[in-house]
C-alpha cells in the first residue's frame, strides 16, 4: 500500500484508479501506510499532494463523524469548529478579492471598507484557532500516537506551524491598515489571505476526512475519550466554539 500511495502522490496512477484505491481502504490503513512512507524518508511536505485525490473520495466523512458522535465529544467539537473556520475562510476569500481589485484607498468606497473590516474580523478568529490546534496537539494527537498512528499527526503539526506566522502577520496587517498605510500593506494582506485560504481549507479537509476518522476508529474506549475531553477542557476553547 505504501508504494501505491507514492504512485498516487506522484501522479503515476490515473485519477479514477486512485479514487477507487483510496475508497477501498480504511482511514487507519491509510494513516499507517503514510507513516511507513515517513519512516522510509519521505517528508511530510511531499505527502501533501496525496490529499487532493483523497479528499474527493472522503469529503462526506465529516458528516458521518458528526452523526456518529454526540455533541460535546472531542471530535464532534473539532468538526463543528471546522465548519465555523471554513465560513471565516469564505469571508476572507471574498474580502481579499475586493482588496486585490482596489489598488488605492477610496474614502467613499464602502465595499473596500467592508472588506477591510471582514479581514480584521476573520484574522482575529484565525488567531483564536490556535486553541483548536492546541487541543489537537496536546489532547487528541498523543492518544493517536499511543496507538501507533504517528505519521498523520506529524504532518498536521507541520502544517499548524506553517500556518501560524501567516495568520499572525495577517492579523497585524489588518488591525493596522488605514488610509495612510493601505497602499503599502494591500499586497501583503492579499498574499497572506490567499495562502491561508488555500492551505487551511486543505488542512481542514484532511483532518475531517483522514485524521479524525482514523482517531475515531483507533480510540475505542470511552475512558480514553473522557481523558481527551478532560485535557481539552483544561486547554480551553475558541471564542467561536459552538456551545452544546
Amino acid at each position: 500500500m505504501a508504494d501505491t500511495l507514492l504512485r498516487i502522490n506522484s501522479g503515476g496512477i490515473s485519477k479514477d484508479e486512485a479514487g477507487k484505491t483510496l475508497a477501498s481502504i480504511s482511514e487507519v490503513e491509510l494513516s499507517l501506510a503514510e507513516q511507513r512512507l515517513l519512516e522510509r524518508g519521505v517528508s511530510p511536505a511531499q505527502l501533501q499532494g496525496l490529499c487532493k485525490v483523497h479528499l474527493q473520495v472522503l469529503d462526506k466523512q465529516a458528516e458521518d463523524l458528526l452523526a456518529a458522535t454526540e455533541p460535546g465529544h472531542p471530535l464532534h467539537t473539532l468538526v463543528s469548529e471546522h465548519r465555523m473556520i471554513l465560513g471565516f475562510l469564505d469571508s476572507l476569500e471574498e474580502a481579499a478579492g475586493v482588496i486585490e481589485r482596489t489598488p488605492a484607498w477610496v474614502s467613499e468606497d464602502e465595499a473596500l471598507k467592508d472588506a477591510l473590516y471582514a479581514v480584521r474580523d476573520v484574522a482575529y478568529h484565525l488567531v483564536e484557532t490556535e486553541k483548536h490546534h492546541a487541543r489537537e496537539e496536546k489532547a487528541l494527537f498523543p492518544a493517536m500516537e499511543e496507538r501507533g498512528i504517528t505519521g498523520p499527526t506529524r504532518t498536521m503539526r507541520l502544517e499548524h506551524a506553517d500556518l501560524w506566522p501567516h495568520k499572525e502577520t495577517l492579523n497585524d496587517l489588518a488591525q493596522n491598515a488605514n488610509p495612510e498605510t493601505y497602499a503599502e500593506v494591500r499586497d501583503e494582506i492579499v498574499a497572506h489571505a490567499v495562502y491561508i485560504v488555500g492551505n487551511l481549507r486543505e488542512h481542514i479537509m484532511k483532518e475531517n476526512s483522514i485524521l479524525y476518522p482514523a482517531a475515531y476508529q483507533a480510540i475505542v474506549y470511552n475512558a480514553a475519550w473522557e481523558d481527551i475531553k478532560r485535557k481539552c477542557d483544561e486547554i480551553g476553547y475558541c471564542c467561536f466554539t459552538p456551545v452544546f
